[in-house]
């Protein structure tokens, strides 16, 4: 404390510590990458592998195992790779810089809710529709 009783913290107006992008990539979970750069999001339910969707970016493999995740875990499992869309987009911002590729989010969005209900019907779990929540 200084001395008019105040606290003293001294790291009030410090600049946050930069962001490890490289650590939050490897930390994702539910792909892995394939030998002609993309990305095959999979997951194992039951006993079996289930592969949902080869694409471009690590951040949308990763939502698209989330979305299926969440379904067939059910809430309990909470969360995975991602909180909210805000943290999705902010780290897909960064790997469209990164990687220097032009990925349509609507179109992802749109293929990602319809690999993300074909798999969960293969798999024999019926779900609402999932594009409001990508």
């Amino acid at each position: 404390e200084s001395e008019d009783g105040k606290s003293d913290d001294s790291s009030a107006g410090a600049t946050p510590k930069k962001l490890d992008e490289d650590a939050i990539f490897k930390s994702l979970k539910g792909f892995y990458r394939k030998p002609n750069g993309s990305y095959r999001a999979q997951i194992c339910h039951n006993g079996k592998q289930h592969n949902i969707w080869a694409c471009k970016l690590q951040s949308d493999a990763a939502l698209v195992y989330d979305e299926v995740a969440r379904v067939l875990k059910g809430p309990k499992w909470g969360i995975v790779n991602f909180r909210n869309k805000q943290a999705h987009r902010a780290l897909r911002a960064i790997e469209l810089k990164k990687t220097g590729l032009n990925v349509d989010l609507d179109e992802t969005l749109a293929k990602m809710s319809l690999k993300v209900k074909d798999t969960l019907s293969k798999i024999g779990k019926a779900t609402d529709p999932v594009v409001g929540r990508l």
